[in-house]
């Protein structure tokens, strides 16, 4: 596709170099440009969720039992650094439920119980630490760790830098198009971009069931080096040499 654009500029151009007249057209050349910036997220997310359950299908001893756990969880996440703005659940579930007898009846069998189930999510502000951050959510009684996620704090500085890079890439192709074409490049008279944002970058993980209820060691838990991609369609002006 970009060849067949690069001809038919080439054509245009052409074009204009056998007219007698020396102006200058605003719309002279169209073409594409592509920026990328890498770089590695500083904030991560993930979510914990504590659960228990009553057996006696005591509603009031089930609540306040996961209230508890929270409440230390919390205090946990707090001490390691976590601010308690960046500590919010997400969901909360409360209900009286019986085992059942699998497939294929699934007929309910056994007592009666009630379970709480409160998800929480939680903000790194300092991606480094998020191993130490998760070991502490586990030590503290921690149900499940999931859905562990990176993204960058300012996505704008990031895609303003992929977006200047875009504009060079596209000035780099006009120029050599219009060196061909034996006519001058003039100022960029309109730039449009041509991409979605990729401000905001998420790498969810499958849920994670903590079996042990001390963490022996930090959880190794990387981000990765990620990237912002920008495309433009930039005009230039051009007049004849």
């Amino acid at each position: 596709m970009r060849n067949l654009t690069a001809v038919a500029l080439l054509i245009c151009i052409i074009g204009l170099c056998g007219c007698n007249e020396s102006k200058v057209i605003e719309k002279g050349i169209i073409l594409s440009g592509q920026g990328t910036v890498k770089s590695i997220p500083d904030i991560a997310d993930f979510s914990v969720t504590v659960v228990t359950t009553d057996p006696n299908n005591n509603s009031t001893n089930a609540i306040h039992s996961n209230a508890e756990k929270c409440s230390i969880l919390s205090a946990a996440l707090t001490k390691a650094g976590i601010d308690t703005k960046d500590i919010a659940t997400t969901d909360f579930q409360a209900a009286s439920g019986r085992k059942d007898s699998g497939y294929p009846s699934y007929r309910p069998v056994g007592k009666p119980f009630f379970r709480v189930r409160n998800s929480i999510k939680v903000t790194v502000r300092n991606v480094k630490d998020i191993g130490k951050i998760v070991d502490a959510a586990i030590s503290a009684g921690a149900t499940n760790i999931g859905q562990v996620g990176f993204r960058f704090s300012d996505p704008a500085k990031l895609k303003a830098q992929a977006l200047g890079e875009a504009v060079k890439d596209a000035k780099v192709r006009a120029q050599a198009a219009a060196d061909a074409g034996g006519v001058k490049l003039l100022t960029i008279s309109r730039v449009e971009e041509s991409t979605p944002d990729y401000g905001l970058y998420r790498n969810y993980q499958p849920v994670m069931q903590v079996t042990e209820s001390k963490a022996s060691r930090r959880s190794f838990i990387q981000p990765g080096q990620e990237k912002i991609t920008v495309g433009v369609m930039v005009t230039f002006a051009i007049r004849r040499s």
